[in-house]
């Protein structure tokens, strides 16, 4: 069988076929013409001269040279022929498969018989269906998953070299297998590509091998992604070669952060690095052997040092040398935090069982003590370690002994504890203790019981104090029941017990409604759960008292009071019980409260809320200590002779305005000067005497209380009941007019600024005379005086039931007030002084940057509850001027700066020497990065025809003289003032003081 190898070796074949066939005509004509040649040649020997020799010769030498090449291609074939058998055999043996195809037809004009065997079909059948046709999957040098139609252009492109791809094929028996295919083109002359020849190879079982190692590639390495061990390969330049997640978490990195760095140079703290780096240089260089395990630090990239537990591998090349170290980690930093803790712990507990005064001690399952406190109270120890592998049996009785190690083995068989025992201690000299044990077992990690710990705590003297209060039970009860404080026994939530005094508490005449009842019948629904977990928190066994506590009660009546009380686990009748200690303070708390109304109503009083929303605050803080669903307040005007009713909340008839003082109940209060508790019957009877005539719904009860100012009823707070004629008694009635005092200054001084600021308004629509200006200053300095007249009497009327904090906070009040009224009093005097002209100026030499420190110590106070900074830029620059003018001004312009900068804002003070005039001054600023000011307001602050006043960024108010002044000081010595501001950017106050000569 005739195999082709390659193109060449065909044409080799077709050759050596016609020099047979051209040798064989050759040899034909020269035996043919042999007999002419021989007669020619007798006839005429000369050879030159006869053309039939001639022409015989050149047949021969025709022959002769044909001859030589077919010899030579004989040679040639017979090579070509061992060289196909023995590819013949390689194919044989390789299952390979040779082809041909023909581009331009796409035909295979040859391929191996093993083609069948390798996909099912024959070549002809192949050429038929086209061999992209059972091609599934095409893979190639640089395409994974080409696709079908793309294959000739695969081809064509790989024109100039080798093709190699290899095909997932579906064979003809429907089976699957991937086929390699090496082929070259083939060209003609001209370069025109006209097929392929190629060799396909069944590589279905290399592939499925490659497919195994792939996955088990895989699975390593998500393995390594996955694992909670830091994988690390460093190689010989300790640069990262492969690291896990894992391990960029622990660095804080991503992966493309790590590799290729150097490990010491990035990710170990430079104290270790030295050391390391000569440790891991003597493993590469195979000095020294890589540790087994080994614990170093590494740092992140947030500066936080981690240690870590590495076992490391050395990782070889086929010549036997170090060529990486293949690291895993754990990050063992709470491992070594725990282990020091637990080191601290055991140390700590030995110091506790050594310093604790009860016997503390651990034993082991044969109930032999392997652990000791120094509080242990055997008899004629010199050391308490000697104890130490002993057991009862060398201490104490027998019987004792006997009967505590069957006890302990029992625990340690069960694992139930024995809690606060009771047991008496005989030793074996006869002496005794009482102690109170506690006995639990001791587990190991895997939940088994290694022993047991036990606590004894010497009762003796308690056993002692027992047997005498047995003896004086009766001298008890006696106590119990005289006793001014309410004292009750409760066992099972059932009160057992109460004395006399618990049973006038509870508002009974003896103690049938109370013994044996549910404690809950008398604690009101929305207290039972916190009261019952308060019982459940007392520890019966120590016997631990729990701290005061407040609650409240229900009496028979359904009455709720308020008390204060103890609670302690006692033992009763044989049973665990609770002994409760208590005392009503529902009017204390009353007090309290009403108190703390009276404080929140001053202080919104003092707010820059508006008078209405007084009036709502009032009505909520009264509704705080008695029902206040229907409340108004009302207001009489002598002048007018009208009551106003400011603020009404009823649940049938709506506010009245302004009405003629008349004969109503609201009248009556007014014009009697005295409080008025009005049940339906009274209300009645007075309408029926003429006292008043009924306005409105009827209601149930009344309650109304004069508003005094100086004795002057100015109006009445009432509240009512259309429902229920018991809301109210003498206990509300006291409240409220305690109350109405708070109440009479707070209206008043809300009334005062409502005054003021509509007079300002008016003040500001015209031009200021100076009688209206020192209107307005009465008016300023009438509401400093209110302020401390209202915090004065509070001071004056209830100093002996204030709290400390309660006097600070009136007394810190009173001193704002004096502070607020000095000022404005110094700057009217001031002002006055100027409008009189007898201010004269005295000047000396100033320091100024002293002048301005002390002004900024006197206001930093304010400044600081604003968290504002002030900062002084100025050198020791001295002036000459009128020291008392100047502090005024410096003042006045950081006082105002504080009060237009926000919270957290700054305010710089600085002061410069002006050298580039003609006459020597010295420059100062203030400067604030606060609310800021447009033209139209810089235009009125130095406008004395026109007082200008804005509230500060807390609402502070001003009378606004402080800045006229300022003009005023500054221009008498000498100097100038303007003004740089820009809204919410900042204010800067510029002025100039002629400097010192």
């Amino acid at each position: 069988m005739n195999i082709p190898k390659n193109i060449n070796s065909f044409f080799i074949v077709k050759r050596f076929k016609l020099k047979t066939a051209s040798l064989a005509l050759f040899l034909f004509v020269i035996i043919y013409c042999w007999s002419s040649l021989i007669d020619s040649f007798r006839f005429n020997p000369d050879f030159f001269a006869n053309k039939t020799l001639q022409f015989g010769a050149l047949l021969i030498l025709i022959f002769i040279i044909q001859l030589y090449e077919y010899i030579r291609d004989l040679r040639g074939y017979k090579q070509l022929h061992e060289s196909e058998q023995r590819f013949s055999f390689i194919l044989d043996v390789t299952k390979d498969v040779l082809y041909f195809l023909d581009l331009p037809e796409r035909k295979y004009s040859y391929a191996s018989s093993d083609i069948k065997e390798l996909t099912g079909y024959s070549k002809e059948e192949l050429s038929d269906i086209g061999f992209t046709k059972i091609m599934k999957k095409v893979e190639t040098r640089d395409n994974d998953n080409a696709s079908y139609s793309d294959f000739p252009k695969l081809l064509k492109a790989n024109a100039s070299e080798i093709f190699s791809a290899e095909y997932l094929i579906r064979t003809k028996e429907g089976s699957f297998k991937w086929v390699e295919d090496i082929s070259l083109m083939r060209k003609d002359k001209s370069g025109k590509i006209i097929g392929t020849v190629g060799i396909l190879r069944d590589i279905t079982e290399r592939k499925n091998y490659l497919s195994l190692i792939n996955e088990e590639r895989n699975n390593i390495e998500k393995y390594l992604e996955i694992a909670e061990v830091i994988f690390l390969i460093l190689d010989s330049n300790y640069t990262v070669k492969l690291i896990n997640k894992k391990g960029c978490r622990a660095l804080g990195y991503d992966k493309s952060e790590i590799l290729g760095k150097n490990w010491f140079d990035n990710f170990v703290p430079i104290k270790n690095r030295e050391k390391r780096k000569r440790r891991l240089t003597d493993v590469f260089s195979d000095i020294s052997p890589a540790k087994e395990y080994i614990e170093n630090n590494i740092v992140d990239r947030f500066g936080e040092e981690h240690v870590i537990g590495w076992r490391t591998a050395i990782i070889r090349d086929n010549r036997n040398n170090v060529e990486a170290l293949l690291s895993s980690g754990t990050d063992v930093t709470e491992q070594k935090r725990i282990e020091e803790s637990l080191v601290f712990e055991r140390h700590l507990l030995q110091t506790l069982m050594d310093t604790i005064p009860d016997f503390i001690y651990f034993k082991d399952t044969s109930c032999k003590y392997i652990r000791i406190g120094k509080g242990a109270h055997f008899n004629g120890l010199s050391d308490i370690n000697e104890t130490v592998g002993k057991t009862d049996f060398d201490f104490f009785q027998t019987d004792f002994a006997r009967n505590s190690y069957i006890e302990e083995q029992e625990i340690i068989k069960t694992g139930v504890s024995v809690i606060n025992k009771a047991v008496k201690e005989v030793f074996k000299d006869g002496s005794y203790l009482w102690v109170s044990t506690t006995k639990i077992p001791v587990y190991d990690n895997d939940g088994n019981i290694t022993g047991i710990a036990g606590i004894s705590r010497d009762i003796t003297e308690i056993k002692k104090v027992e047997a005498a209060l047995r003896d004086n039970e009766n001298r008890w009860r006696n106590l119990l029941e005289n006793s001014p404080m309410g004292i009750a026994i409760i066992t099972d939530m059932k009160i057992l017990y109460v004395n006399n005094e618990g049973i006038k508490l509870l508002g009974a005449s003896s103690s049938d409604p109370i013994v044996y009842k549910n404690v809950f019948a008398f604690v009101p629904r929305n207290f039972r759960k916190d009261f019952c977990n308060l019982v459940r928190a007392l520890n019966y066994e120590s016997k631990k008292l729990l701290p005061h506590a407040e609650c409240k009660l229900k009496k028979i009546n359904d009455e709720i009071i308020e008390v204060e009380g103890a609670a302690i686990p006692v033992n009763y009748s044989g049973e665990e019980s609770v002994q409760i200690v208590f005392r009503n303070i529902s009017e204390r708390k009353r007090q309290e409260k009403t108190q703390q109304i009276i404080n929140d109503i001053l202080q919104t009083a003092n707010s820059e809320q508006n008078i209405l929303y007084l009036y709502k605050f009032i009505h909520k803080s009264v509704g705080l200590v008695m029902k206040a669903d229907n409340f108004y307040i009302a207001l009489y005007d002598y002048e007018s002779q009208t009551i106003n009713f400011p603020y009404y909340v009823d649940k049938f008839d709506e506010g009245p305005r302004g009405v003629r003082f008349g004969n109503g109940l609201t009248e009556y209060v007014i014009k009697s000067g005295t409080s008025a508790l009005l049940d339906r019957e009274k209300l009645d009877e007075l309408i029926a005497e003429g006292k008043f005539n009924s306005i409105g719904t009827p209601s149930k009860i009344w309650l109304g209380v004069p508003l005094k100012i100086q004795d002057k009823t100015i109006g009445i707070i009432c509240v009512q009941d259309y429902d229920n004629e018991t809301t109210y008694d003498e206990n509300e009635k006291k409240i409220l007019e305690t109350i109405a005092f708070a109440v009479s200054r707070a209206i008043e001084r809300k009334t005062l600024e409502e005054e003021r600021e509509e007079l300002i308004n008016q003040l500001k629509e015209s031009n200021l005379s100076k009688d209206r200006l020192f209107s307005l200053i009465s008016h300023d300095l009438r509401s400093p005086f209110n302020a401390l007249l209202g915090s004065s009497g509070i001071l004056l009327n209830d100093y002996s039931k204030m709290s400390p904090a309660e006097l600070h906070r009136h007394l810190t009040a009173i001193n704002q007030t004096t502070g607020t009224l000095y000022n404005l009093v110094n700057n009217l005097l001031q002002f006055s002084r100027f409008q009189a002209g007898s201010v004269k100026v005295k000047p000396s030499k100033i320091n100024i940057r002293e002048l301005a420190a002390r002004n900024i110590l006197l206001l930093q106070g304010n400044a600081v509850k604003k968290d504002i900074s002030i900062i002084l830029n100025i050198d020791s620059h001295y002036a000459f001027a009128d020291e008392d003018m100047i502090n005024s001004v410096v003042q006045n312009l950081i006082s105002n700066a504080i009060k237009f900068t926000n919270p957290g804002g700054e305010i710089i003070v600085s002061g410069k020497l002006l050298q580039n005039v003609d006459v020597n001054m010295i420059e100062i600023s203030v400067k604030d990065n606060g609310v800021g000011m447009n033209e139209n307001v810089i235009k009125k602050l130095f406008n004395p025809n026109s007082i200008y006043t804005s509230k500060g960024t807390r609402k502070e108010s001003g009378s606004g003289l402080g800045l006229l002044l300022t003009k005023e000081f500054v221009e008498k010595n000498g100097g100038t003032i303007l003004i740089k501001s820009d809204e919410n950017i900042g204010t800067e106050f510029i002025f100039t003081v002629p400097g010192s000569k």
